[in-house]
């Protein structure tokens, strides 16, 4: 039988299965939540980057539209109010502004020539007049250093920076674009605000706003190790990327990508957005978040776009999902080595408890004589338990030494009776009440065998033995037991019956001897009269017997007769079949004889042109060659086939004369077989008369054995009679000398005084 697992493996697969299955629910559990929460603090980690940079580029952005509107409203109100302006105060307004916000790269003025002060051509492209003499200062600020720089001239074909707050009516950032200052391209835009004089417009004043500190700062932002940031305008501009050559570029430059194409229409919703995609500039999956912002509410969107891989965002929590991956599985082997030898220990309790167990039984059932204490030494429950099961089990012991002694004495109590000496007492004692019972009984079934049987069987069998070899002879002495005396009363009854019955057999002996001479004279007689009867008896049978056969026969001669006659006629019948049937045979074979000329007509025929197309073949000389190979073929075929109906017609002729000689034949067997039928005929006559004789002298002869049998059935009937009065005389006689014979064979008293 195959063995299965012990129970220390069972508990311990069970208690590993449980550890397991928890192990691997709390580490899902803590994955799941430190996956969660790693996520959760590395996009608050990305918005508070995205955040403050936002809020930089904004406050810069909104600053300028702060101080492009104050300055709009310093002239507005200069012009409403009719207030004396100066060029020289116009421009030191303008160069403590500029110091005062370092942030800010440049001031200009661009209104109407006429408006504020008159176009002097003498004062062209000096202290900012544009070339035609307009007064159109652009003062800029480049590393501290203070320069007054002429205008755009007023007929610059293109002038965002005035056409769009013309266009707009209010605050207008421009597209960043490059401009040359000092000889250096510089990328700049311009918070521009258009100035109204009498409800009309007459121009703008704006800052502008070198972005490359704005450019540098997002381009410098490192998000982990790959992650980066960029800023678009809300017309798809670049402003910010980690490669400066993409500045002022579309961002349909650098991307194919639909979600960044269609990135600067959404930026007016002002509201988050997150993109899970490949990054075209690494080639990493990576994770997209658009912050948009708008520029101090002057309708202009731009955006911050942060882009970081997603293994490196999600770093920490692939560290912790893996570190509790890998931290469970330690616990898991510390959990199951510390399990495995506590189950060992247990398993080793078990097998000193069971082998304790095991050498006990073999005690009880009796295939050893000793037993073996369970060697468990500690002080835990299995230490407790074996000093229990040991204790029990010496207790058991000597209470099964007890229960053995006690069964030795029955045993040897039980050998005594066994002899036939029933007069026993069993004296052991056992802490077993049903034992002890059981001894009570068997003592008082021992006296109640010796009251009513006998203290020594021995002397009841050897009574027994003599009344089987029959002599009666024999008495108990001191019968004491109820069967004793009982088999002494047997004794005398059977010798009384013993004498009784030798006198009855002498008597009947004698009476039998006359009776069996009388009959034995009256079946001698008896016997002979029926042998006699029975040979007459036996003739008349046979002569019975040779007549009813001879009837036998002649009835089964007429049916034959009969049949005989039936096969004549069917014989004659299947003889005209014949002949008629050769006569179609005949007319057959004529028509295939004609059918065969024919075919040998036809072969004659297809001979002669076959000759004919060999002759034109031969006139036709070469290219009648393969028609000349195909009328010989068509020759040897024609000559084929006259061979063949010559043959066929040989053998049609044969055909018709052994049909001529079967038809004559034919013919003489209907003349035969109507002869037969009239000779038959006669036979069956005879045949008739001889069967009506036959049955006339088998009726007088069934008669004359009829009174035979029954006088012969008388005799025999007084036959038996006298052999069965014969036969009781024998028995009689016999039964009379075997109940002499049987008594004298007895030994009992009395037995010569007969």
């Amino acid at each position: 039988m195959k063995k299965g697992l012990s129970f220390s493996k069972r508990l311990f697969l069970s208690i590993m299965g449980v550890v397991l299955v928890s192990s691997a629910i709390s580490t899902y559990l803590i994955q799941d939540k430190s996956f969660k929460n790693s996520k959760n603090t590395a996009e608050l980690y990305m918005d508070s980057i995205a955040d403050i940079n936002v809020q930089k580029s904004k406050a810069l952005l909104s600053k300028a539209v702060v101080i492009s509107r104050g300055f709009a409203s310093y002239f507005e109100v200069a012009l409403k109010d009719k207030q004396d302006l100066k060029k020289e105060d116009i421009r030191e307004l303008m160069k403590n502004m500029l110091l005062k916000n370092p942030e800010v790269f440049g001031l200009w003025v661009e209104i109407n020539g006429g408006i504020l002060f008159k176009t002097d051509p003498n004062l062209a492209n000096k202290n900012g007049h544009d070339k035609d003499g307009r007064f159109a200062p652009f003062i800029v600020n480049v590393d501290g250093k203070i320069d007054v720089l002429p205008g755009a001239d007023e007929n610059y074909p293109d002038r965002p920076w005035v056409d769009g707050p013309r266009e707009s009516g209010k605050e207008f950032i421009t597209k960043p674009y490059f401009y040359p200052i000092n000889g250096v391209q510089t990328l700049i835009t311009a918070a521009a605000h258009p100035v109204y004089y009498n409800g009309e417009f007459i121009g703008t004043v704006g800052v502008d706003i070198a972005l490359k500190k704005m450019s540098e700062r997002v381009r410098d932002l490192k998000i982990f190790k790959n992650g980066y940031a960029s800023l678009i305008t809300q017309a798809g501009t670049i402003v910010g990327y980690p490669d400066l050559k993409f500045l002022s570029k579309n961002i349909n430059e650098i991307s194919k990508n639909k979600f960044f194409l269609d990135l600067p229409k959404k930026l007016h919703e002002n509201k988050k957005l997150v993109y899970k995609g490949i990054d075209e500039r690494n080639g990493l999956m990576s994770e997209f978040v658009v912050i948009p912002f708008q520029i101090e509410k002057t309708g202009v969107y731009w955006g911050l776009i942060l882009s970081v891989p997603i293994e490196e965002y999600l770093e920490n929590t692939i560290y912790i999902k893996w570190f509790s991956i890998i931290s469970g599985i330690i616990s898991f082997i510390l959990i199951g080595i510390v399990i495995a030898f506590n189950t060992r220990l247990l398993d080793r309790n078990l097998k000193n408890i069971t082998n304790g167990l095991t050498s006990f039984f073999s005690y009880l059932n009796k295939e050893t004589s000793s037993t073996e204490q369970i060697k468990i030494n500690s002080n835990d429950e299995f230490g407790v338990m074996s000093k229990q099961i040991n204790e029990n089990i010496s207790a058991i012991k000597i209470k099964l030494d007890e229960d053995i002694a006690l069964i030795d004495e029955v045993k040897d109590v039980v050998e005594h009776v066994k002899e036939g000496r029933i007069k026993q007492t069993i004296t052991k004692n056992s802490k077993d009440e049903s034992l002890n019972e059981l001894k009570v009984i068997i003592n008082e079934m021992l006296e109640i065998l010796s009251v009513n049987i006998s203290d020594d069987l021995n002397k009841i069998l050897d009574a027994l033995n003599s009344y089987q070899n029959l002599d009666f002879r024999h008495r108990i002495q001191n019968d004491t037991g109820k069967v004793e005396k009982g088999l002494n009363n047997f004794a005398n009854i059977i010798n009384e019956m013993l004498v009784e019955n030798k006198k009855t057999g002498l008597v009947l002996a004698k009476s039998s001897k006359v009776l069996l001479e009388n009959v034995n004279l009256l079946n001698t007689n008896s016997n002979i009269s029926a042998a006699s009867l029975e040979e007459t008896a036996a003739s008349l049978e046979e002569i019975t017997s040779n007549i009813t056969q001879n009837t036998r026969n002649v009835i089964k001669m007429a049916d034959y007769a009969k049949e005989l006659t039936t096969s004549a006629n069917e014989g004659k019948s299947l003889a005209e079949e014949t002949v008629t049937s050769m006569n179609e045979i005949d007319n057959q074979v004529s028509a295939i004889s004609e059918a065969i000329s024919i075919i040998d007509q036809i072969a004659f025929q297809t001979n002669i042109l076959s000759l004919n197309a060999a002759v034109e073949a031969a006139t036709a000389g070469e290219a009648g060659k393969g028609f000349a190979v195909v009328a010989q073929e068509v020759r040897n075929l024609a000559s084929r086939s006259a061979d063949s109906a010559n043959e066929i017609k040989s053998l049609v002729e044969s055909a018709i004369n052994k049909a001529n000689n079967g038809k004559e034949i034919a013919t003489r067997m209907i003349d035969g077989y109507q002869g037969l039928n009239d000779n038959i005929l006669k036979t069956i006559d005879l045949i008739s008369e001889v069967e009506v004789a036959t049955k006339e002298q088998q009726s007088g002869i069934e008669q004359i054995n009829d009174a035979v049998n029954s006088l012969d059935g008388k005799t025999q009937e007084n036959a038996n009679i006298s052999n069965e009065t014969k036969n009781i005389a024998d028995e009689t006689d016999d039964i009379a000398k075997v109940i002499v014979k049987n008594v004298d064979e007895k030994e009992f008293i009395g037995k010569d005084d007969i």
